[in-house]
């Protein structure tokens, strides 16, 4: 997902011309400190639609809602208590994958 997630953001930071410096603080300041908190209360996972990506070899969960902007957010979503108390929302976006020489029925995995 880490490896999805920074080429996503490196992707993002080249349209806004962003140096690799400015790359790394994003991905720190953001990403790793979200997802490493450790009270992370997790929601179910329901009302969601499939989207299929890279010749439908990879699929991503997207919340079934229209307003903006939770249209396009993940159907994932964790909530955690920050220092000063407050519960702040968090959507990371979590692709799966059927690995090479499986069968659908051993399930998907969490693309990393």
């Amino acid at each position: 997902m880490a490896k999805l997630k920074f080429k996503s953001l490196a992707e993002l930071a080249q349209t806004g011309y962003l140096d690799e410096s400015s790359i790394n603080d994003d991905w720190e300041g953001f990403y790793l400190y979200h997802l490493s908190h450790e009270n992370k209360r997790f929601q179910p996972i329901k009302d969601f639609r499939k989207v299929f990506l890279e010749e439908g070899k990879l699929l991503y969960l997207v919340q079934n809602k229209i307003d903006y902007p939770f249209k396009t957010r993940s159907a994932l979503e964790f909530s955690y208590l920050d220092s000063d108390g407050d519960r702040l929302r968090v959507w990371p976006g979590v692709y799966f994958y059927l690995p090479k020489g499986k069968k659908l029925e051993d399930g998907l995995e969490a693309a990393r």
